[in-house]
């Protein structure tokens, strides 16, 4: 897949198809970096911690 690696929406896209795959890890990783490109994206902040209690973990601010 070739997408600008700034485009937060591209990492949010493809971190909530990883999640549909259930690959927690790699979408983690993904909304990571789309949180760090977009800090007021709701979206990727409701799909980080979906897949960080997919994982067993817990948001660093809990």
């Amino acid at each position: 897949m070739n997408f600008d690696p700034n485009d937060a929406e591209a990492y949010r896209s493809r971190g909530a198809a990883y999640s549909n795959l259930k690959d927690y890890e790699s979408a983690l990783k993904d909304l990571d970096r789309a949180v760090k490109f977009n800090p007021n994206d709701a979206i990727a902040f409701y799909n980080l911690r979906i897949n960080l209690s997919g994982i067993g973990r817990r948001a660093k601010s809990d």
